[in-house]
């Protein structure tokens, strides 16, 4: 079987770390695969040293027109047997080509409805969708925005459980450390929780906010440190390969986004060990219950920092939380989804 895979990227997001470890795992069952990425020289030499076929993305922009051209010329050379599309714009234009050729492709939904607009690209994504041979959601959520395709699949993200556990912790710091795991855009909701740690600080002065992740508000999250004067209390650390060793160290891993498909972050948290305070949301409903997290209500910075001060009082009752929700995701491994994903596989090019 040929399966290829089309993503803008292999850095920094949730999406982006499930497919490389899809597609690591998929070569070693011997599937062979493609991805066809904006990949840096050194990424792209490891992946093809480990028996992947890489098709580099050159052009900047997600809409220059020989992104199709090449996404075509590259899939009439390589003749995958499914396609399969990560982020919207590949699933535009992958779901183009394939319904051109003749071939069957795969959506991958990792969010929900309130991250697309009814119209433009979201519009012409779902038009696109209703040829898919399958839609692949990593939540409820997911499946709840692709409703009536006849051909939806649940797949939770898969976990690389050894590689968290051997990860080693970093170093302590000597104060009230919290780690928030996320992308720096809007639907984290990182405002309300930086403006938490004002209230935080006040019962624990040297308390620290690490956030670890990169994206558009950067500049705008920065300002509003200096504004508050939280410079010694909270740090945007960008993006880390080495975020669960944070999380190993960290006292709570504070995860308020007004919503998610998926929450990875706080998937992995918990295989950490890592405490939560989770923003009362549906998917972290679906991921988690009371009795293996603190749940707040995201849009009341008040309730955020009383979040955080109970877990970081209440350290007894924190300990119970994190073992419960470790124990939760000790079966999302790797190896199970991907067993998911060759059956989707299989059963999409019987089906076409």
């Amino acid at each position: 079987m040929r399966v290829l895979h089309l993503i803008p990227t292999l850095k920094y997001g949730g999406a982006e770390r499930q497919a490389r470890q899809l597609l690591l795992a998929l070569n070693e069952k011997g599937i062979d695969v493609a991805l066809f990425s904006r990949v840096d020289a050194a990424d792209a030499t490891g992946l093809r040293a480990g028996g992947i076929t890489v098709r580099p993305i050159h052009c900047k922009s997600n809409y220059h027109p020989q992104l199709l051209s090449g996404l075509a010329t590259f899939v009439r050379d390589w003749k995958p047997h499914v396609i399969q599309t990560w982020m919207p714009m590949m699933d535009i234009l992958g779901g183009l080509v394939a319904s051109t050729l003749g071939i069957p492709f795969v959506i991958s939904e990792r969010s929900a409805a309130a991250n697309y607009s009814e119209r433009g690209k979201a519009l012409a994504r779902k038009f696109l969708g209703r040829g898919a041979a399958a839609i692949v959601a990593n939540s409820p959520a997911g499946m709840d925005y692709w409703k009536g395709h006849p051909r939806l699949y649940l797949i939770p993200n898969g976990l690389d459980l050894d590689a968290i556990r051997v990860a080693p912790p970093g170093h302590p710091l000597h104060r009230p450390l919290i780690v928030c795991l996320a992308r720096l855009g809007p639907e984290k909701n990182l405002f309300q929780l930086i403006q938490s740690i004002l209230i935080v600080r006040n019962r624990f002065p040297n308390v620290e906010l690490k956030i670890l992740g990169e994206g558009p508000e950067r500049a705008a999250l920065e300002k509003m440190i200096v504004k508050y004067d939280l410079q010694a209390n909270v740090k945007l650390a960008g993006y880390r390969t080495d975020a669960w060793s944070w999380l190993k160290t960290a006292d709570i891993a504070a995860l308020v986004s007004h919503f998610e498909g998926s929450p990875n972050a706080a998937l992995e948290a918990a295989a950490t060990g890592c405490p939560m305070v989770l923003s009362d949301i549906p998917s972290h409903r679906w991921a988690f219950s009371s009795e293996e997290a603190i749940f707040v209500d995201k849009d009341r910075v008040e309730a955020i920092a009383a979040g955080i001060l109970e877990g970081l009082t209440d350290r007894a009752r924190l300990k119970r939380l994190s073992a419960a929700a470790n124990s939760r995701v000790a079966k999302l491994s790797i190896a199970t989804s991907t067993d998911c994903y060759l059956e989707l596989y299989y059963d999409a090019i019987k089906n076409h």
